[in-house]
């Protein structure tokens, strides 16, 4: 058992910065009005403590709904992809390979968890960039036929290398051989939905240094059951 702090007045939550002052539009997000019982509270937080004690991290939400499974949260301090027995699929072309998983099993409602996408290239063959000069086809990852609710979140993409082709004044920027990223991915889905039925279309467009395949998508399934609610 924990001792819980009682905090009349939010005191200690306005001394901390908490307060959550945009409360009335969180729940309007959700189609909920707020009560006057309500007001007074604060940002949704997770804080990571050392052995000590002592708080090392904190992540802190927009709203009160969304929070990170276990291996995100993982992966949000270690900077790391954490190994995890979740549900894959795969997909694959002539040169490329897809390989996509979550770190989790299955997910609970209004719950981040990390989806990891691996990306093979074949020797010789690259894969243009989140950004492409016009007529070429970047590198996209989207969400198709998903439920409302689920989305991607924001991601950061890794380095690209630089490449000219003889005879093109063009600048491109490339991925070769394995390319891998780990993707938010928001189940802001209600309780009692059952399984989440959802495509990763991964659009790209792969080239050698003398030919181009025409622009495609690698399309990858998933069917993530819902995880009961703990008692």
């Amino acid at each position: 058992m924990f001792p819980l702090l009682s905090d009349e007045g939010s005191t200690q939550i306005k001394a901390l910065g908490m307060l959550d002052l945009d409360l009335e539009e969180h729940h309007a997000n959700f189609g909920v009005t707020t009560r006057d019982d309500q007001r007074g509270v604060a940002y949704p937080m997770t804080f990571v403590l050392d052995a000590n004690g002592r708080v090392e991290s904190k992540f802190a939400e927009t709203n009160y709904r969304t929070r990170n499974g276990a291996q995100w949260l993982l992966r949000l301090l270690t900077g790391e992809s954490v190994a995890s027995a979740g549900v894959a699929a795969r997909a694959n072309s002539d040169v490329i390979t897809a390989v996509m998983r979550l770190d989790a099993a299955g997910y609970f409602a209004y719950q981040r968890l990390g989806l990891h996408v691996r990306l093979e290239t074949a020797p010789g063959w690259h894969v243009y960039g989140p950004t492409a000069p016009d007529g070429y086809t970047p590198l996209s990852i989207q969400l198709a036929n998903a439920p409302t609710g689920l989305s991607l979140g924001e991601f950061q993409w890794p380095p690209t290398r630089q490449f000219r082709v003889e005879g093109l004044t063009e600048r491109f920027e490339v991925y070769e051989g394995a390319l891998a990223l780990d993707i938010p991915i928001h189940f802001v889905i209600n309780r009692g939905s059952g399984n989440a039925h959802f495509d990763v279309h991964v659009k790209l467009q792969a080239c050698s240094a003398t030919e181009c395949h025409p622009p495609s998508a690698l399309v990858t399934s998933f069917d993530v059951p819902e995880e009961a609610a703990p008692a």
